[in-house]
């Protein structure tokens, strides 16, 4: 997990945004985004967390809190707008994010969100839930997908379930 934090000035850098390394019994290690300086300090102020650590780039990309906030409010926006896109159009939607919202979500993100949306449907629908994998096979529908797995798996079962999805 990310988590990035406001503090006090940075002595090398005069930089006041850092990335909260890990918390002890001294305090809250945190590292400049950009010296890098390392230091514990006891007084933070999250701005943002992440599942993703992927999302460190944020720290290299923008200089200050405001931007960091803002950039963190588009991706937001972009998150919703997927998940209304996979409600509504579920085939397009990974053209829609690969042409206009990958560069606020990750393709990671992008993967999870999809599927979440899928194993919620089913459950929504009252069928058995597919597992992450089943799930994968089934979110996947701009490239081909081959599936390999031991005899009663459920192979055809969830294959006989994907056009009504």
């Amino acid at each position: 997990m990310l988590k990035i934090v406001r503090s006090e000035i940075c002595s090398k850098c005069s930089n006041n945004i850092f990335k909260l390394i890990k918390v002890d019994q001294y305090g809250n290690w945190i590292r400049c985004s950009k010296c890098r300086l390392q230091r514990c300090n006891k007084d933070i102020d999250i701005i943002f967390v992440s599942e993703y650590l992927e999302d460190e780039y944020i720290l290299e990309q923008y200089d200050n809190e405001f931007e960091i906030v803002n950039f963190m409010e588009r991706k937001e926006k972009a998150r919703k707008r997927l998940t209304l896109l996979f409600n509504n159009n579920f085939l397009s939607s990974k053209h829609i994010w690969k042409n206009e919202l990958s560069d606020l979500v990750s393709e990671s993100e992008f993967n999870e969100l999809s599927l979440n949306f899928v194993i919620k449907w089913f459950e929504n629908q009252g069928w058995n839930k597919p597992d992450r994998e089943q799930a994968q096979c089934i979110a996947e529908v701009c490239n081909d997908v081959q599936v390999i797995a031991r005899a009663g798996s459920g192979k055809t079962a969830r294959l006989l379930i994907v056009p009504h999805f």
